[in-house]
């Protein structure tokens, strides 16, 4: 019987039998085995703008990694550079681009290298790719401010008392990001994200 790659007969051809069974009869190797290369099922950027992903039909070779260089992205037909390293996880690849698409038409190139090409775990090759359509989820609209909060208490303040000063939006703020709030004294406050 045989599983795994084959030893003998015409099994030494090193083809992945993914569910084997039966025997080597006169050097011919029974049995069903997955020569079929994986195909790409979606291919979408994130809500950041520059995290995009592609879905194969089937779990890929986590040890086979192409290199950026492999890949092409276009927005509105203009280069975009892909940053290293591609990552490969169950079924997806991911890239990250070195900067959002924002609103724009993304189409994707990939030629497969000789060496770490996307491939499935039985080692069958993705092929190419040639002006792909991908799907753009990028956010571009824009946080609303819901309210403002303070538990500091009404009243007068003096010189170098701390305010506390809460600004409500309606969705997560980036990491880093600030505003600029004018008091009725006319004070200027900057806040930062907290979260």
């Amino acid at each position: 019987s045989c599983s795994g790659y084959g030893d003998e007969g015409s099994c030494n051809s090193g083809i992945y039998f993914s569910s084997c069974s039966g025997n080597y009869d006169n050097g011919v190797c029974t049995g069903t085995y997955d020569n079929t290369a994986p195909t790409l099922s979606t291919a979408t950027v994130g809500t950041n703008g520059v995290t995009l992903t592609l879905t194969y039909n089937e779990a890929l070779d986590t040890g086979s990694v192409p290199a950026n260089t492999d890949f092409v992205v276009y927005v509105d037909a203009s280069p975009v550079v892909v940053n290293a390293p591609v990552v490969v996880t169950g079924s997806t690849v991911v890239l990250t681009l070195a900067a959002s698409v924002g609103v724009g038409t993304v189409t994707l190139d990939y030629t497969p290298p000789v060496g770490s090409p996307i491939q499935d775990l039985a080692g069958n090759d993705a092929g190419s790719l040639s002006g792909i359509s991908v799907t753009n989820n990028t956010d571009i609209t824009a946080p609303t401010l819901n309210s403002f909060t303070s538990t500091t208490a009404n009243g007068t303040s003096t010189t170098g008392q701390a305010i506390n000063i809460t600004a409500n939006f309606n969705e997560n703020l980036g990491v880093g990001s600030t505003m600029t709030v004018v008091l009725d004294t006319g004070a200027i406050v900057t806040l930062s994200t907290i979260s």
